[in-house]
């Protein structure tokens, strides 16, 4: 038996449906980094020579400037901050 080919509407249909999950993933995605800067306002995400950017600095106005993987290293970044801090022990007086 042959595998049945797809139609024309079927592909399109699909397409659609590849395209809204990318616009889901990608609104998830911005309003995680959002957050991610309201959590860890200190996190340090870019750096512009000696200038360093702090999460605090986002705005959701420029994170929806940033394409979709600029956005997932400023997560990337600020989970990596955060790992490190978590590690960081204090001493005891």
């Amino acid at each position: 038996m042959k595998p049945k080919r797809m139609t024309g509407i079927e592909y399109r249909k699909e397409l659609q449906d590849i395209k809204q999950s990318e616009k889901s993933l990608i609104s998830h995605v911005t309003e995680r980094v959002v957050e991610l800067g309201k959590i860890h306002p200190d996190a340090i995400v870019a750096k512009i020579g000696e200038v360093e950017i702090k999460a605090s600095c986002l705005t959701r106005q420029w994170v929806d400037t940033l394409n979709p993987m600029e956005k997932i290293e400023i997560i990337e970044t600020i989970e990596k901050w955060s790992a490190e801090k978590q590690n960081i022990k204090q001493l005891e007086i």
